[in-house]
C-alpha cells in the first residue's frame, strides 16, 4: 500500500536568469521557473519538507512517521493574489490567452473549469466572475496578498533549501 501525503505550504521560489523576452537588449531577468525530475533526475524535495511530512505524520499517523518515503516530488503551481483564476487574454499580446492561477487546487476543477475557459476565451466570461477572473489592472509588486492559506515558511529558494541538506550529508 501507498499513501501520498502532501503540504500545501508557500513553497519554493526557484530564480533563474533568462534574456529579455521582449527585448534581448535590454539584458536579463530574473524569474522562477520549476525544477523538475525531467531536468534534475533524481530531485528530492529538500530537508525542511521532509520534516513538515513527517512532523504531519508524526501527529496524524505515529506509526507511520519514520517509515521511508518512496519518493519525492516538488509540485510546482501558480497563485494570484486573491487565490482567484486568471482566465483573460493578456492586455499586450491580444493572442495570448491565460488560463491558470489555481491556487495548487485546479486539478480538481479541471473537470467543470472548461467550458468556462472556453466561454472566457470566446470573450463571454460568466458575468458574475468576469472582474475576478480579469487581467489585475496593477503589476504585482504593488499587489497585497489577501489570501494567506498556506503553512510553512515564506520566501524560501531552493537551491538554498537543498544545499543545506548536500552539507549534512557531508558531516
Amino acid at each position: 500500500n501507498v499513501l501520498k501525503i502532501a503540504r500545501h505550504g508557500y513553497g519554493y521560489c526557484n530564480p533563474v536568469s533568462i534574456p529579455h523576452p521582449e527585448d534581448p537588449s535590454a539584458g536579463n531577468i530574473t524569474v522562477s521557473l520549476p525544477r523538475t525530475h525531467i531536468s534534475h533526475p533524481g530531485l528530492e524535495i529538500p530537508d525542511e519538507g521532509k520534516k513538515a511530512l513527517r512532523s504531519f505524520l508524526a501527529a496524524v499517523y505515529p506509526s507511520l512517521a519514520t517509515r521511508p518515503f518512496i519518493s519525492t516530488r516538488i509540485c510546482w503551481y501558480t497563485d494570484t493574489p486573491r487565490g482567484d483564476w486568471l482566465l483573460s487574454y493578456h492586455p499586450k499580446y491580444k493572442n495570448l490567452f491565460v488560463a491558470t492561477g489555481g491556487s495548487g487546487h485546479a486539478y480538481k476543477f479541471l473537470p467543470v473549469i472548461g467550458d468556462k475557459i472556453v466561454d472566457c476565451l470566446m470573450g463571454n466570461p460568466p458575468a458574475e466572475f468576469k472582474d475576478k477572473w480579469a487581467w489585475p489592472e496593477r503589476d504585482l509588486e504593488d499587489q497585497v496578498w489577501t489570501k494567506d492559506w498556506r503553512g510553512g515558511l515564506k520566501g524560501m529558494v531552493l537551491e538554498d533549501e537543498l544545499k543545506k541538506g548536500e552539507n549534512k550529508a557531508r558531516l
